[in-house]
């Protein structure tokens, strides 16, 4: 067949990348990774807006983890016993695409994750954080954090936020030999990314120093505020003591400038929080998180504003989603745990009862998908499949897999080419896969040959995916590095 010109393409692709962003919001969805703690955990979709529709059990995860998500895809975090990041895609009905160990026995808290081959992982019972594929799970690089250590040996690396080519890591300094009693002072060591080296935060000190934090025992997600220019952070200090608070570090000057609120202000020890409305939101507890108050503050007195929800379930997280203006709160009472949803700016309850997720939720994360088809359209009037093609690691070294939807009335058998073209425009490869039985799915890997069987040069390539069935078409764009 004649292949023509990806030019051809530009402005089929243009209306449909345009289509796919418009619909990016309009599909937004809260993921929940649910757990009772005992053998497993599972995960819930919910949606973004009232009567907040969920669907729960959709995939498998270890009883004990966190959740994150760039690209479109969700990076789970498989903590205590299970020590792996499990890559699920929920535009393929939430398969897992990946499960790779990060060290047996490392206890696993947090990922970032810059790009389908390029993340970081804090390890608790570790001195060195990774710099790993989470597609192949092999090491990139690992970064050593022992100078920070406390007396028993490991800094317990805990929760990662990102600010341009700096990573921030909380270092809890528990010591281990004494009932694991915070050592003062805890930090946020600071790593560059560009080249995996520490950042000294102190040049009027010897070594290299990292931002000593106002309080201990930092252990929640940190929240960045970029018109500001500051890094929040919760720092629960002892039990029972009203010792920690809110900190609020200073983004360019890698300072701590103290509490924003600290925990006799909010009236107990603080846990997760949010920053939402021109305000604070957080969860606290006077009774060691038997019962819980989510309660708002001010900014600039840490004084609170109100209490908005008492619970007397565990809750492990909150998250602000600044699109719909909603804030989600996991609550694991006993009785009817679930998801409570609250508006952003005043606070309000607006959930008359919880949202069930099955198990008990955890962790949340809000997703705006990339993948998603034309809403309202049916299968024969959709111009592109209903999920754009991907692929699968992006970028690639030695092969990569384009997955793609084709028609789901399509038999088995029925065949699909994808071609490969470079940015300019020229054919590199005509590859033809045969769409199996009973799936709605199907992919096709490339080596990154040409048709000629010579290594393509690195860059850019663009792909297209010719579905014979339905005769639609449809266009991604993949990175060939050597």
């Amino acid at each position: 067949m004649n292949a023509p010109s990806i030019r051809a393409l530009i402005p089929a692709i243009t209306i449909a990348l345009v289509l796919l962003a418009g619909q990016a919001n309009a599909n937004s969805f809260l993921f929940v990774v649910t757990t009772d703690f005992q053998v497993s955990g599972n995960c819930t979709e919910i949606e973004i807006d009232s009567p907040w529709n969920a669907e729960a059990g959709l995939e498998q995860v270890s009883g004990d983890a966190i959740v994150r998500e760039h690209g479109g895809l969700l990076y789970v975090v498989n903590r205590y016993l299970a020590d792996n990041v499990q890559v699920i895609d929920p535009a393929a009905n939430y398969l897992t695409i990946h499960e790779n160990s990060v060290g047996p026995g490392s206890n696993p808290q947090d990922i970032v994750v810059l790009n389908e081959n390029r993340a970081y992982i804090s390890r608790y019972e570790s001195t060195w954080l990774y710099e790993f594929d989470p597609a192949t799970g092999s090491v990139i690089d690992s970064i050593d954090l022992s100078l920070f250590a406390d007396g028993d040996g490991l800094p317990e690396m805990s929760r990662m936020a990102l600010d341009g080519d700096h990573l921030f890591v909380q270092l809890q300094r528990l010591d281990r030999n004494f009932f694991w009693t915070p050592v003062s002072p805890s930090y946020l060591a600071v790593i560059d990314i560009s080249t995996n080296q520490l950042v000294d935060t102190d040049h009027g000190q010897a070594g290299i120093q990292a931002i000593s934090l106002a309080g201990t025992n930092p252990g929640f997600p940190m929240t960045r505020d970029e018109s500001s220019r500051k890094l929040y952070v919760s720092e629960l200090g002892s039990y029972g003591s009203l010792d920690g608070g809110i900190d609020v570090v200073d983004l360019d000057q890698l300072v701590s400038l103290g509490f924003v609120s600290t925990e006799t202000q909010l009236g107990g020890d603080v846990g997760a929080f949010v920053i939402a409305g021109g305000k604070g939101f957080a969860v606290t507890s006077d009774d060691a998180f038997f019962t819980n108050d989510f309660v708002s503050f001010s900014l600039a007195t840490g004084a609170i504003l109100g209490t908005h929800y008492s619970t007397s379930g565990f809750v492990p997280d909150v998250e602000y989603d600044n699109t719909s203006g909603q804030i989600f709160l996991c609550d694991r009472k006993t009785t009817a745990p679930g998801i409570q949803v609250f508006d952003g700016t005043s606070g309000a309850q607006l959930t008359g009862s919880p949202i069930s997720t099955g198990l008990p939720p955890f962790d949340l994360v809000v997703v705006q998908p990339e993948d998603v088809g034309v809403a309202g359209a049916s299968e024969t009037e959709t111009l592109l499949p209903e999920l754009a093609p991907r692929a699968y690691p992006n970028p690639f070294r030695s092969s990569t897999e384009i997955r793609f939807q084709i028609g789901r009335n399509s038999s088995g058998g029925t065949s699909t080419t994808v071609a490969i073209y470079t940015a300019e425009g020229r054919l590199v490869r005509m590859l033809t896969t045969r769409k199996p039985a009973q799936s709605a799915f199907a992919s096709i890997r490339w080596d990154g040959r040409t048709g000629a069987g010579r290594q393509a040069a690195a860059g850019l390539y663009l792909f297209r995916v010719i579905d014979a069935a339905r005769s639609t078409e449809s266009t991604g764009r993949v990175t060939l590095i050597r």
